[in-house]
């Protein structure tokens, strides 16, 4: 999914800050290190873990209101998928 994918390109962006930082003597953060390090941080699982509820409301919502679908699909998308997204960065940044 795109919104996945790009929590991942934002997660893979913010390791190697993080890791130039560390790194004050090199001109390339270690591609290996940052591997390790979003191997550890996850982000994908923060995110999917986050849409267990909600897809299953989105079934429902589906099933009770077929008529709706485009418009239950378009919700699921800008908003769900979204803020599931937002939420499990500010997570991996150390945002409240």
């Amino acid at each position: 999914m795109e919104t996945a994918a790009a929590l991942s390109d934002a997660a893979d962006h913010m390791v190697q800050q993080f890791q130039q930082l560390l790194t004050t003597g090199e001109s390339n953060p270690d591609p290996q290190r940052i591997k390790q390090m979003l191997t550890t941080l996850a982000p994908e699982r923060l995110y999917w873990s986050r849409l267990e509820v909600p897809f299953r409301r989105f079934f429902l919502d589906l099933a009770d209101h077929p008529a709706e679908g485009q418009r239950i699909l378009a919700r699921w998308v800008s908003h769900t998928l979204r803020s599931a997204a937002g939420e499990a960065y500010d997570e991996l940044a150390g945002q409240p």
